[in-house]
């Protein structure tokens, strides 16, 4: 697996229009975007955005108030403890939440599960589970599986 690395500043933008295989984005402690994966193309347009498309699975570990912005993923989606929002388009596999602020989900096609969520949740449609634990905020539109929420706060 191929990594590159991208100076940034401590909140950059990161854009996914597309990830053909399974994503995993985590935060670290650096002023710095790492990306992990095979057949990756990156742009970075300014010293605080990036563009990035794959073809296979990719791993980045971003700033903690890195923002991210998603277009279609192929496989499963993991992030973890970011605070800069998150918006997702159309997750193919099953989405996975955790420690994140905003999160807005307008397709997901497997289940969803969040914990630790400490700002508004939006899903407009997922076609499998949600299940939902320690939420602050939550609106779920059209939700074609089960629904389980504990410990909300709004």
């Amino acid at each position: 697996m191929n990594e590159q690395r991208f100076e940034t500043s401590d909140a950059p933008q990161i854009v996914i229009p597309a990830c053909q295989g399974n994503l995993v984005v985590q935060s670290w402690r650096e002023t710095a975007v790492s990306i992990q994966g095979d057949g990756v193309v990156v742009e970075q347009s300014a010293p605080a955005a990036l563009q990035v498309t794959a073809v296979a699975d990719l791993y980045v570990a971003a700033p903690k108030q890195a923002r991210l912005t998603l277009g279609t993923i192929g496989g499963d989606l993991t992030i973890k403890h970011l605070s800069g929002g998150v918006t997702i388009d159309d997750a193919a596999g099953r989405v996975t939440v955790r420690n994140l602020d905003a999160v807005t989900i307008t397709r997901a096609a497997q289940t969803v599960l969040a914990d630790n969520m400490n700002g508004q949740l939006v899903i407009e449609e997922v076609v499998g589970a949600v299940d939902l634990r320690s939420v602050r905020a939550v609106q779920i539109h059209r939700a074609l599986g089960d629904v389980t929420l504990q410990f909300a706060n709004g």
